[in-house]
């Protein structure tokens, strides 16, 4: 089941990307401190990184894992400086790297082409339906007996594969692709 949070943390970058969408200039305020931002996020990359556990997680580890993270269990809230430092680089770099790839995108991939305005049109529908998508394709695959790598690409492919047929025949020409990316008409060329 997913869980609350998640709907208002993931639902503040759904509301500023449709308010970044309606209000372009605001990019305009970060392109000049973009090397500074990606810098500074590059720093923070490599530091998040290296904190991240060295050695696979076990089965052991995930169950001890959950139990930190599942309060209704009754389990302490993990609290400190360390914690703090990766909470604040979490924030950091959810937000400062999605304006850094925000206004690259701008920069590199503002020219007229087919290919990139389908990918673009398609990237906001696959971001709401893929995890929906992705848990029912891993829950057929958890079943089989397969490499762990081959089930990766399966599963990754056959979400974007599904997203994709789904919203070519179904949604690009309805109310929801208007909605998404404004009125589209067959045939026409992009803008």
């Amino acid at each position: 089941m997913p869980q609350l949070f998640s709907y208002g943390y993931y639902g503040w970058f759904f509301l500023m990307g449709w308010h970044f969408f309606r209000r372009q200039d605001y990019l305009d305020l970060v392109e000049p401190r973009l090397s500074l931002l990606a810098a500074v996020s590059a720093v923070g990359s490599v530091v998040f990184l290296q904190r991240l556990p060295f050695e696979p997680l076990s089965i052991e580890a995930l169950r001890s894992l959950d139990a930190l993270t599942t309060l209704a269990e009754g389990a302490p809230l993990q609290t400190g400086w360390p914690q703090l430092l990766d909470a604040t680089l979490e924030a950091y770099l959810s937000v400062y790297l999605t304006l850094v790839m925000l206004v690259l995108g701008r920069r590199l991939l503002s020219s007229r082409n087919r290919v990139l305005r389908y990918i673009s049109d398609t990237s906001y529908w696959i971001y709401i339906v893929h995890l929906p998508l992705l848990f029912y394709i891993q829950t057929l695959l958890t079943r089989l007996d397969m490499n762990v790598w081959l089930k990766f690409a399966v599963s990754s492919l056959g979400t974007i594969a599904s997203a994709l047929i789904v919203y070519d025949v179904a949604i690009r020409y309805s109310p929801i692709g208007t909605m998404l990316n404004g009125k589209k008409q067959r045939g026409a060329l992009p803008t």
